[in-house]
């Protein structure tokens, strides 16, 4: 019976990491063609990254959704969450330290604007609830930044050419893809949540905000190659921003319980922290450089380490969120 339920997980964990990888690629066919079509448009490059940031969290969208729609939201919620710290924390941390600098550009409002926007869901959850109304606020300000964003870069004004419509095509393959492969994902980990008896938030926020962030480690890895950093930067403040708006998007679905515990008010002070540096070092000479990219990696590291540890301490696996 244990070799049984040993061979499930295992088969669970390797579909799983199957199941990543195409999801990662499908995310990738969408971004590729995105950047075709931003080009032939001449979009601003520090904008084009805040818009790929939206594409990069489809996996995070269809994820969400998905959970949702099975009853567990909690997957969602702790997926979003984690999100931030491995975007900010894990990908640019380490992206610093092996690539030493970065200059990051953009107006001197917008950075401060996406500090508060990226905290605001943690102070709307203070009454307990992320309720439709929470949600709505959520998404309405998400499109105000976009349109913000849009107004102070200049744009080439171009249009499409035959080959940008191909483009298009493989966008809404990519999307199918990703839709789909997000559904079998929920499902392949609901089974495995099962036979280890883990907590849904829990497995959102220390594994799938890893998974489903593979388009941002592949955005960043082709960006470096291809000498465009600002737009590896600005990508991950896009998807950050994009995560903050499609938990809106669940909240608007379905209001998300939340419980105010130990667990919580870390979680938002580390975030806090991680954020509130980040706009520090963007703002320092315009450059990020090796030695904040450890500060940060170091904050995600803590971060993971200090939700082991009161996983452990509060007993067998413990629902963090409820729901």
């Amino acid at each position: 019976m244990g070799y049984a339920k040993d061979m499930t997980i295992i088969s669970s964990l390797l579909t799983l990491t199957f199941l990543f990888y195409a999801l990662g690629r499908s995310a990738d066919t969408i971004i590729y063609n995105l950047r075709r079509i931003g080009a032939g448009l001449g979009l601003n490059l520090f904008f084009l990254g805040i818009v790929l940031g939206l594409f990069t969290s489809l996996p995070e969208f269809a994820v969400g959704v998905n959970a949702t729609i099975n009853n567990v939201p909690s997957m969602a919620t702790g997926n979003l969450f984690g999100g931030l710290f491995v975007l900010f924390g894990l990908i640019l941390g380490s992206s610093l330290i092996l690539n030493r600098s970065v200059r990051t550009t953009g107006s001197a409002l917008l950075w401060p604007l996406a500090v508060l926007y990226l905290v605001a869901p943690f102070f709307l959850s203070l009454d307990g609830n992320l309720s439709s109304r929470d949600g709505t606020l959520l998404i309405t300000a998400y499109i105000a930044l976009l349109f913000y964003a849009s107004r102070i870069y200049k744009h080439r004004r171009r249009v499409l050419y035959r080959d940008q419509i191909s483009a298009i095509f493989w966008v809404i393959t990519g999307l199918v893809l990703v839709i789909v492969v997000s559904n079998i994902i929920v499902r392949t980990t609901l089974t495995l949540l099962t036979s280890l008896g883990l907590p849904p938030f829990a497995i959102g926020l220390l594994v799938f905000s890893i998974g489903t962030n593979l388009p941002e480690i592949i955005v960043m890895l082709r960006s470096w190659r291809r000498h465009a950093r600002a737009l590896s930067v600005s990508s991950l403040l896009g998807s950050a921003l994009a995560n903050v708006c499609i938990l809106g998007f669940l909240a608007v679905m379905r209001p998300l319980p939340i419980t105010i515990d130990a667990s919580f008010i870390i979680m938002t002070s580390f975030l806090l922290a991680l954020v509130l540096l980040l706009f520090s070092f963007a703002s320092t000479a315009r450059r990020l450089t090796r030695s904040e990219g450890v500060v940060l990696l170091g904050i995600y590291v803590l971060f993971v380490a200090t939700q082991l540890w009161l996983l452990k301490i509060q007993g067998p696996f413990p629902s963090l969120f409820s729901g």
